[in-house]
């Protein structure tokens, strides 16, 4: 996350996560070159997800602008679908689960490609 920020004199810039005040670690940097302020993961986690804030005050006045930040999690099979054998005219059920975020939209279809 970037953002230019002008003020005189110059400003206090805070950087937030969720309301909780972010300080620079290993994982997350906070930089200031000039008048551009950024907030930078080295790898983000779906912990991550949320409200980032930053608040400018120099003395004089306070500024404050919030972005989103979603952090997505790839779709993954927990387990194999399970195998079912029916006669014909017979209901039939296979199930199987998934893991995402966003939740993951399932389309079945045969091997055939029919639907």
């Amino acid at each position: 996350f970037q953002c230019q920020i002008e003020a005189i004199p110059k400003p206090k810039v805070t950087f937030y996560i969720n309301d909780q005040e972010v300080k620079s670690t290993a994982k997350i940097k906070v930089e200031a070159k000039g008048d551009v302020y950024t907030l930078a993961f080295s790898k983000v986690d779906l912990p991550d997800s949320g409200t980032i804030k930053v608040v400018a005050d120099n003395g004089t006045d306070k500024s404050e602008i919030t972005a989103k930040l979603n952090v997505c999690l790839k779709p993954s099979l927990v387990g194999k679908p399970t195998e079912a054998q029916v006669s014909i005219g017979q209901p039939a059920r296979i199930q199987c689960a998934f893991t995402g975020l966003p939740m993951p939209q399932l389309t079945w279809s045969r091997v055939d490609g029919q639907p």
